[in-house]
């Protein structure tokens, strides 16, 4: 049996949509993956939402695409899904590395990115690598055609996660088709400040980099106690905060995160919204933390 540990990530981060994404210290799952003489797929923690038929779990599709052999597949989920932190790249990421393992020819990093982001196809209908990148090779992504790796510096990071499961399907309509060049032009600046953010381990270019002048006003308006959270954050200190991947997960950055966290956590409360609050941190890709024959 080999056990990986898959990490929740964090996509677009303001302006970079479908281009930047940066793995997490926590939450994150635990995948075991031992040979079988059928596949199968277990879920512990949060499986409500979760299929264990191994042709609509990426774990299974990911299992499908990298090999012929029959696996047991168990996931500890404690990343929740449709939250906006990579749940399903997770389970895929973690079975890639754990395949890769298991089974006697040893994959290329183009290989096991390739099987992931095709699983992710599967159930979200689109082939993006934004959250499948991170989960697999774990820091700060930037992909589109390739893939190009920062490490990020250890900035404490907010995360805020309500109760409420989000469809990317239905984020993803209404991102605008067109948009003003003026708007084009505060993204780049946006995301400029990011990457010089994480460069220069500077705290305060990475947080105003997490504005975003297309995607994110769009989606907050489907997003309920969003808008007033990150108002609360700004609030209380934050220096930036946005979407984590299509939300309705929050990131934020401040010099007292725990106190900024507190407020946008009790911000949703005061609305009946039900949410769990990480104080976390840029984390690593998915790794192996145990293997028995």
């Amino acid at each position: 049996m080999v056990t990986v540990k898959a990490p929740a990530t964090s996509a677009n981060l303001g302006s970079g949509y479908d281009v930047y994404g940066m793995a997490l210290k926590k939450p994150y799952d635990l995948i075991k993956v031992e040979l079988s003489e059928s596949t199968d797929i277990t879920v512990d923690g949060y499986n409500k939402e979760i299929p264990t038929d191994p042709r609509k779990n990426t774990a299974g599709i990911v299992a499908r695409e990298l090999t012929d052999t029959d696996l047991s597949i168990h996931i500890d989920k404690n990343i929740p899904p449709g939250s906006g932190l990579g749940s399903s790249a997770a389970s895929a990421a973690g079975t890639a590395i754990a395949i890769n393992k298991l089974v006697e020819k040893e994959f290329s990093q183009v290989e096991l990115l390739d099987a992931v982001v095709s699983a992710e196809k599967h159930v979200s209908g689109q082939a993006h690598a934004d959250n499948a990148a991170p989960a697999l090779f774990g820091g700060f992504c930037i992909v589109n055609d390739e893939v190009h790796k920062i490490k990020p510096p250890e900035f404490d990071l907010i995360l805020l996660c309500p109760e409420k499961v989000n469809l990317t399907k239905e984020m993803r309509s209404v991102v605008p088709k067109k948009t003003d060049i003026k708007n084009v032009k505060k993204n780049i600046y946006y995301s400029s400040l990011l990457i010089k953010g994480i460069l220069e381990e500077d705290l305060r270019s990475f947080g105003k980099g997490l504005n975003d002048a297309i995607v994110e006003p769009k989606r907050a308006k489907l997003i309920d106690g969003y808008k007033e959270a990150k108002k609360r954050a700004i609030k209380e200190g934050a220096i930036g905060c946005t979407l984590s991947g299509s939300g309705p997960s929050m990131i934020a950055v401040g010099e007292k995160p725990k106190k900024i966290g507190k407020a946008m956590k009790k911000e949703l409360d005061t609305k009946e919204i039900n949410s769990k609050l990480f104080l976390t941190k840029p984390g690593k890709g998915s790794k192996i933390i145990s293997s028995t024959d």
